[in-house]
């Protein structure tokens, strides 16, 4: 018969055993998920840039004398919720007062009607807002956008300020770089000649179908 101590031994190899196997499972699951959290979206892999100037084949009414605040979302993108408090937090300081914003939701062509997640009524609240349907993405293709979040900034006199995401990873909410200068440059003086902002954008993707202008697939 085996020995007390010989038991013992085993259980605890049997327990040694279980934990790697647990850690072999889990370890590679819990790396996957970081690096999906802080993968950015495909145009801030291309170095994609909307127009520098306010560009004449958008439908979208720039309302004159205003700040020009896009921001371009999947309606059932659960990331998205982040970028929009984001810019809750931007109007609590009353730094949207001189912006119009304008968030633009992309709609497929052909399917189903797609049903809207819990994130529409805050981006309703913002002073200012509004909502355009953007069927097959055709303002996405002007505006050079693919990743639901990504945020667009237009000086009042039609001047690329600002594009990019406002959160530090995939539905992450808090400070981060991207939803700091955009604050700043809603109240600083906008430059004759202004350099364009650039922050990765973290989100789902809008549709495959939505090409950036200028670059192959």
């Amino acid at each position: 018969m085996e020995s007390e101590s010989i038991k013992r031994g085993r259980r605890r190899g049997a327990a040694i055993f279980l934990a790697c196997l647990s850690a072999a499972v889990t370890v590679p699951g819990i790396l996957a998920l970081v690096n999906f959290d802080s993968a950015p979206g495909r145009e801030s892999l291309a170095g994609a840039l909307p127009p520098a100037s306010w560009p004449r084949g958008t439908a979208i009414h720039a309302r004159a004398g205003r700040f020009r605040l896009l921001m371009f979302v999947h309606p059932l993108c659960a990331c998205t919720s982040a970028s929009i408090s984001g810019l809750a937090r931007i109007a609590a300081g009353h730094r949207l007062d001189r912006a119009d914003v304008a968030f633009i939701v992309f709609r497929p062509d052909h399917g189903p009607r797609w049903d809207w997640t819990a994130w529409p009524e805050v981006a309703r609240s913002l002073p200012g807002s509004r909502m355009i349907w953007d069927n097959g993405g055709a303002e996405a293709r002007v505006f050079a956008a693919r990743t639901s979040g990504r945020v667009i900034l237009y000086s009042p006199a039609g001047k690329l300020l600002f594009q990019g995401g406002i959160t530090g990873s995939r539905g992450h909410e808090g400070d981060n770089y991207g939803l700091s200068r955009l604050s700043d440059l809603l109240v600083a003086p906008v430059p004759q000649s202004p350099i364009p902002v650039t922050s990765r954008a973290f989100g789902c993707e809008l549709a495959p179908a939505v090409a950036i202008p200028g670059r192959a697939e």
